[in-house]
């Protein structure tokens, strides 16, 4: 389960089995990490189901220890989904980012790791 992380929707990326509580609140959802921090996963309340489609996510993804799989929520159709990517992907598609960034003189996006 190492291998599952979670990228919130501000670019902190947090290990899946150290979440131990989700907490809903007016501003969104939270993650309660087993180190005591307290992470914001959306900047929207999630209802339920889209709580439970979060944990479900988490299980398929733990379900493959060999690829380290990254879940974060995004936005389709105007509705919040979990959209689940391999961490390989993700940053291949993030450097490519960096990289065009880099090239018109902007900022490179902060990565921090928190839980």
């Amino acid at each position: 389960m190492d291998t599952v992380w979670i990228r919130t929707h501000d670019d902190i990326f947090i290990r899946a089995d150290s979440i131990m509580i989700l907490e809903n609140d007016h501003d969104g959802l939270f993650a309660e990490c087993i180190t005591g921090s307290r992470v914001q996963l959306t900047n929207s309340v999630c209802s339920t189901v889209l709580q439970l489609a979060l944990l479900e996510e988490i299980r398929h993804a733990g379900a493959d220890d060999s690829r380290a799989v990254v879940i974060m929520p995004a936005w389709e159709q105007d509705s919040l989904v979990w959209h689940r990517e391999s961490a390989d992907a993700l940053a291949d598609r993030l450097n490519e980012h960096d990289h065009r960034t880099s090239r018109i003189g902007g900022a490179s996006v902060p990565r921090r790791h928190a839980g």
